[in-house]
């Protein structure tokens, strides 16, 4: 009798499932390791792999930052690489991909099911901009972390994973 309810349960389930409508987001993967490994298999744009290599002491407007050490980061280049991809990630709408790294509870959204469900208001045509527009080689950082654009976006590495730790919009 369980046997047959479970069987029961499960047809429902599958066919809800099937019959359900496709959300509109990009393709995303559950699978969304960024270790060393995953980050090879992702094909880094030869414009993003020129500036990931390109010094980045002195900004274009003159500026020093501080250094990758400072604000925490232990393989500047890997960073690089991994917001290559991120930068993937948010032009292809791949949702998930972007929520598995934000470190929750954040200032305006404390869970992650919060910011996906706001996910298309704060990752706006602007805000895209400001991720897919960042050049690799003026990634502003300090004591507090790495940003991107003018502050929209603030970095961590945490436990080796690198972790939206603030959303400024």
């Amino acid at each position: 009798m369980n046997r047959l309810l479970s069987l029961g349960l499960m047809a429902c389930l599958l066919g809800t499932a099937c019959h359900s409508p496709v959300a509109k987001q990009g393709a995303d993967s559950t699978q969304v390791e960024t270790s060393a490994g995953a980050l090879r298999s992702f094909t880094i744009p030869d414009s993003s792999l020129r500036q990931i290599s390109s010094p980045d002491t002195v900004f274009a407007d003159g500026s020093r930052p501080s250094t990758w050490d400072i604000a925490g980061f232990s393989d500047p280049v890997a960073f690089k690489k991994f917001i290559a991809l991120f930068k993937d990630w948010v032009a292809h709408d791949q949702v998930d991909s972007v929520i598995a790294h934000v470190k929750f509870p954040l200032a305006h959204y404390k869970t992650a099911a919060e910011l996906k469900a706001k996910y298309n208001e704060v990752f706006d045509s602007t805000m895209k901009a400001v991720v897919i527009q960042q050049p690799l080689n003026s990634i502003f950082r300090n004591y507090q972390g790495a940003m991107l654009g003018n502050g929209q976006l603030w970095w961590n590495e945490l436990d080796g994973q690198y972790r939206i730790i603030a959303i400024n919009k």
